[in-house]
Order: structure tokens, then C-alpha cells, then sequence
């Protein structure tokens, strides 16, 4: 084991986000590998990141595909109700990186299983789903956000229950035609998750623990955390004034039980690194074998690369533009953000994976244009960090 490294660092330099300039502000940088590479750049950044309020502290992991040349934690876990130091073990709610990491990947492990293919229409399993363009829908279209399906709706408000919650997607009408363009729709993973559940007749929580979890010895991945773990959980937003700590963001998710194929899962960089390096090595860790190196390329292929976006399956694609990836990662890199300030990057061809964790919701969210900001900077200085 590693021994962990405490380095309280004095960071000075101009703002990226203000152009103002401190150097008496100090934030606690807790280092398990990577100390001792040239990090003054990126220290100051995320000094910089935490003085300009675009998050309270977090976790950083850099891997490659055997090995972690880079990871620490850094500023507070949390600020109220009091300032709690963050650690590199410290469980987030990672929003929709649910999508490629739990609800994508059970659909692929279940498609090998042999419960349905990817032209299946969705009125197979879910009759009620139709209406003008709906009858052609299918689980592809779902996975790579081209089913026309709106972008978000609040599904709760009036719905007191489930499945009423549910209709209220199956009832919207399609915004395009199926894979006329990508809109990206957490609505349509709610729906997917559905018919996951649907055809198995199991719980996605269920589903991820014995598929995914449990094969995989994640110890910190989960749905609806107990308060064991809830210790360890750094919590985001004040909404109606209750802190939440262990309950998902997303209000959608928190309605449908904390279990959603768009958001709920919570999960540390440990094993989302663990999940990182399962698509580096092609659907296997270690000697585990998830999915086939077939399904694998797959998943992280892009299918429309004639349309507005690269989308593999469950999986966002770096572009050459406005990526939160930044600039220098390659083409065929694969990855998503979470809305509460957390994302993992891919590089397929390098072998490299960067997984940022924050809290940035954490009192309150008002700074999402600030991460936009954030991102693409950090992951521009971690190459030549590596170099």
C-alpha cells in the first residue's frame, strides 16, 4: 500500500476564471501517488478552481493502463455544516456518468445474454410507447441519445407514483425523428432503465451489484448508499433545506427511489478507475471478463459520425470542439460528466484515463459555467504533467 502524503502548498498566480491574483490562500493538497511530478501548474489551478468558488475541494485520478502516476485529493469534502478535509477515498454522486457506467453497461452485459439486440424496438417491451416515430425507436437510438426523446422534463411534479412518473415520458412526443440528430436525453435512460428492469425483473440497483459490483470487488460503487457509507459521502446541494448527503442530485432520480437510469449512482475514484481501465482492457479486469472484446469496441465506437455529434453507446466522444476534455486528448477517446462536477475521460489510443470528482453543487449550484470553464484546462495541463 501506498502511504499517503499530506503537502499543504502555497499556490500563487493569476485567476483563469477572474484574472485576480492571491497568495495567501492555501489549500490542503493529500497526495497517494504523484507528488513529485512537475504539478506546480496544476496545483495552481485547482487553487485557483477552489478560490473562485467553482468547487469546495475534490479528487483527481490519473491512470494508465497499469498503473496510477497521479492521484490526491484536494481543499474540503465539505463547508457546511462544517468545513469536513476531503480524502482520496471520499464517495460522490456522479449524476449521469450513471448512463455509460451502470445503465449502458448492464444493457450490453444483458444484450450478451441474449434478452434482446440493439434493433429491438422499445413498444416490444413497453406496448404503451407509441405515436408518430415511436413504433421505430429502438435500444440503439436510446443509447446513443438519437431516439428524438426531449432532453429532460420534470417527471415528478403531480405524479404520485412510479409509474405515473414514467408515463409521463412514454406520453411526450418525439422532438425528431429517430436518428435524424443527437439530442442528448437523460429522460430516455430513465426509460431504458425501465425496460431493463422490465425484462429481468430485477431492481438497475440489483442489476449493477451483481453484474457489475460484485464480479468487479467495487467497494464503493452503489445506488442509495446506507449510513455506513454515508460517512464518507460528500454531499452536494441544500434544496428545501435539507443537505443532501447519500440522496441523489438529480430530483427526477431522487423521485423514482433514488434508482434511475440517468442519475443515482455514487462511487469513488478507486473503482471508477477499476471501471475505467475494464474498457482500456477491452470488457476485462484483471481476469475478470465483463463483456467481449467485441461488445467492448462496440459500446466505444462512434455510430454517428454522420450526425451533429460522435455518440458511442452510453458514451460521449471527445470532439475537436468545446470538449470538457479539452484539447489534447485523441480521437478515440470516450467519456461523460456528471452535472454535480465530476467526469471521466478514456484516451483508448494512449492508454490514459483522467477521473475528476468534485462536488460543485456543494452548498449550492451556481457555478456550472465556471466547470464548463474548469474542465478542458485541467485535462490540458495533465498531459504535460505526464510528460
Amino acid at each position: 500500500m501506498v502511504e499517503q502524503l499530506n503537502r499543504n502548498q502555497q499556490v500563487g498566480g493569476s485567476s483563469p476564471f477572474t484574472g485576480s491574483r492571491n497568495m495567501n490562500n492555501t489549500t490542503s493538497f493529500n497526495f497517494i501517488t504523484g507528488e513529485h511530478l512537475p504539478v506546480n501548474s496544476l496545483l495552481n489551478l485547482i487553487q485557483s478552481g477552489i478560490r473562485e468558488g467553482v468547487f469546495p475541494g475534490g479528487v483527481l485520478l490519473v491512470g494508465k493502463a497499469n498503473e496510477i502516476p497521479l492521484f490526491l485529493s484536494f481543499g474540503n469534502r465539505s463547508t457546511i455544516p462544517e468545513s469536513v478535509e476531503n480524502e482520496t477515498n471520499t464517495i460522490y454522486d456522479i449524476a449521469s456518468m450513471t448512463k455509460p457506467l451502470a445503465t449502458a453497461l448492464i444493457t450490453m452485459i444483458l444484450l450478451e445474454k441474449g434478452l434482446f439486440r440493439l434493433d429491438d424496438k422499445v413498444n416490444i417491451f413497453m406496448p404503451e410507447f407509441n405515436g408518430p416515430y415511436k413504433s421505430k425507436v429502438t435500444f440503439f437510438h436510446l443509447l446513443t441519445h438519437t431516439s428524438g426523446i426531449a432532453p429532460w422534463g420534470d417527471i415528478y411534479t403531480g405524479s404520485q407514483s412510479r409509474e405515473e412518473a414514467i408515463n409521463k415520458i412514454i406520453e411526450k412526443p418525439l422532438l425528431s425523428p429517430p436518428f435524424s440528430r443527437v439530442r442528448y436525453s437523460c429522460l430516455g435512460f430513465i426509460l431504458l432503465a425501465e425496460i431493463l428492469e422490465k425484462v429481468t425483473q430485477k431492481n438497475l440497483a440489483v442489476l449493477f451489484k451483481e453484474e457489475i459490483a460484485k464480479p468487479l470487488q467495487l467497494e464503493n460503487s452503489f445506488y442509495n448508499p446506507d449510513n455506513l457509507k454515508k460517512q464518507s459521502i460528500a454531499p452536494t446541494e441544500i434544496i428545501n433545506g435539507q443537505l443532501l448527503k447519500g440522496i441523489v442530485h438529480d430530483p427526477n432520480a431522487r423521485f423514482l427511489g433514488g434508482v434511475s437510469g440517468n442519475a443515482g449512482l455514487f462511487s469513488d475514484a478507486n473503482d471508477l478507475s477499476i471501471l475505467a481501465r475494464l474498457f482500456l482492457n477491452k470488457g476485462k479486469y484483471q481476469k475478470t471478463v465483463i463483456l467481449s472484446r467485441e461488445v467492448a469496441e462496440e459500446m466505444t465506437r462512434s455510430h454517428t459520425s454522420t450526425l451533429n455529434e460522435n455518440r458511442g453507446l452510453g458514451w460521449d466522444m471527445r470532439s475537436r470542439r468545446l470538449s470538457s476534455s479539452g484539447d489534447l486528448f485523441s480521437p478515440r477517446t470516450i467519456g461523460h460528466t456528471g452535472y454535480t462536477g465530476t467526469s471521466i475521460w478514456i484516451d483508448l489510443e494512449r492508454e490514459v484515463y483522467v477521473i475528476f470528482l468534485t462536488n460543485r453543487v456543494h452548498p449550492w449550484d451556481h457555478n456550472q459555467h465556471l466547470m464548463i470553464r474548469f474542465r478542458p484546462l485541467l485535462h490540458n495541463i495533465i498531459f504535460k504533467v505526464l510528460s
